[in-house]
């Protein structure tokens, strides 16, 4: 289990590496944590402020078009990283 959890990893850093600057939104949960460890951004989405912008049933797609809204709508549900030793808490 842990070497796929790896590959996908790999995977998403290599896709970020090619991306030109550009602005990331996540909603904030532990893998935005540790993603933010190799691949800094400017902050993560509160899921209190994405979870009103779902139109309809919660699925993947659904959930990205919220964090899209709800990123350009409110500077204020970022969300402080945390570090390893706040996140093993």
């Amino acid at each position: 289990m842990r070497l796929f959890n790896m590959a996908a990893d790999l995977r998403v850093l290599s896709f970020a590496s090619k991306l030109a600057p550009c602005t990331v939104a996540m909603e904030a949960c532990c893998g935005a944590h540790y993603l933010h460890r190799f691949w800094p951004n400017e902050g993560t989405m509160s899921p209190e402020y994405v979870r009103p912008c779902v139109k309809a049933q919660k699925n993947d797609d659904r959930d990205a078009e919220a964090i899209r809204i709800s990123r350009r709508t409110s500077d204020d549900a970022v969300v402080e990283f945390k570090s390893e030793a706040q996140l093993d808490v």
